[in-house]
């Protein structure tokens, strides 16, 4: 069965219904107006296995979103990445060789579903297509979903994220107003038995071994993780200093999910926001190359400058350490020459450092306006003449005005 067609007949929730609703197996393929709203939805027998971005592999995304999240170190990242590329390791090879908790490798597939339909839920335009095939993937980590279950809950979810209006800036961190402790049972002081209760003793004894040692070793290798609530993982991120964009990569969960139970914690009072002044908030690192760049183009400027200041100060004979010499007589055409030749300096100049910006020569004079390195009314001498610019085998002819060529 090949079923296509336009978003805008159906929405997203009535195409994945339509198409689960035949138990089928395969892949759903979503394709929005942007090339970021590129979407696959992993269905077996009518069930929902995973939703994924396409912007890049499955793999990939989920590497990312655990080094975000500490679980990966920079080196494990650029191993994973390198095998990611050479297609020896999969997301079902992450927790072995990484050493990444399977509870929160999971966590972090359910959330990248969810997160997945969330956007797809906004798309108004674009195409589908379902291509029956057969879907691989690792039942440890993946679990097949009720659909109408899981479109249910995350249209609850962007439904309350879009009615409640909450928005954190970056400069707003959160801190615990009050501490969730469990509270153990106190031990129960009982009297010695008498001779009266030894009856009720040997039933409470046979009561309590009648369980398997089995069933008891079992409840106790139940990771704590796997009962842990949003609201619990959420708790333990919070520290005063955390944004929200740092809570939701390190708990691995939805980013509505995670703005909506922030909302409700705050109603609660169980946490409370507030900003940061700008003082603390420490500036992001600018890449060693860019600052490099930057401090070679504000060297070369400052030289040209000097150049144009010396050059200046030569054609107009002003000696600055001899102030009894003779003012020389200047007449107009030695102006005009003066003028042009400081002009013909400063495009050779722009032209120099446009070829070191762009590693070419450009086309023609106005592209040096264009690229605000010099202004429109240096390419014209006095009186509307023109400068004649031509580009040839790489290199350039500029030939100056009447006055600027004696």
């Amino acid at each position: 069965m090949v079923l296509k067609g336009s978003i805008g007949t159906f929405d997203i929730i009535s195409i994945i219904q339509m198409v689960t609703s035949q138990q089928v197996t395969g892949v759903l393929h979503i394709q929005g107006p942007h090339k970021n709203d590129i979407f696959e939805i992993m269905i077996e027998n009518g069930m929902i296995i995973r939703a994924v971005p396409m912007i890049e592999t499955p793999a990939r995304y989920s590497a990312e979103r655990l080094h975000k999240a500490g679980l990966l170190g920079s080196g494990q990242f650029k191993v994973l990445i390198a095998g990611i590329k050479k297609d020896d390791i999969n997301e079902a090879d992450i927790p072995k060789r990484f050493s990444v908790p399977v509870e929160s490798m999971k966590r972090l597939i359910l959330s990248i579903t969810y997160e997945s339909l969330h956007r797809m839920y906004a798309l108004k335009s674009g195409t589908y297509e379902f291509e029956p095939k057969k879907i691989e993937y690792d039942p440890q980590l993946i679990e097949p979903m009720n659909t109408e279950f899981v479109l249910m809950e995350s249209s609850r979810v962007v439904d309350e994220v879009v009615h409640s209006n909450w928005t954190y800036s970056d400069d707003v961190v959160f801190q615990k107003t009050v501490i969730h402790e469990k509270e153990q049972p106190k031990p129960v002081h009982q009297p010695p038995a008498t001779k009266t209760d030894t009856k009720a003793e040997e039933e409470f004894i046979i009561e309590r071994t009648a369980a398997p040692v089995e069933a008891q070793k079992a409840a106790e290798e139940i990771p704590r993780e796997h009962h842990k609530t949003t609201e619990d993982i959420l708790l333990e991120l919070i520290d005063g200093k955390r944004t929200v964009g740092s809570i939701y990569f390190m708990s691995l969960m939805c980013k509505n999910e995670v703005i909506l139970e922030l909302g409700n914690m705050l109603k609660a009072g169980k946490i409370a926001a507030f900003h940061v002044p700008k003082a603390q908030i420490l500036p992001r690192k600018t890449p060693l190359a860019a600052r490099i760049i930057s401090a070679s183009k504000t060297v070369l400027v400052l030289v040209l400058n000097i150049v144009i200041l010396l050059t200046i100060l030569y054609y107009s004979k002003i000696n600055p350490l001899h102030t009894q010499e003779k003012k020389r007589e200047v007449r107009y055409s030695n102006l005009l020459k003066y003028i042009g030749k400081y002009q013909q300096i400063k495009l050779t100049n722009a032209l120099e450092i446009y070829k070191l910006e762009y590693g070419s020569y450009p086309e023609s004079l106005k592209a040096l306006v264009d690229r605000n390195i010099v202004r429109s009314k240096d390419l014209t001498f006095p009186y509307g003449s023109e400068y004649y610019y031509t580009v040839q085998d790489g290199s350039y002819i500029l030939i100056a005005p009447k006055y600027a060529a004696k």
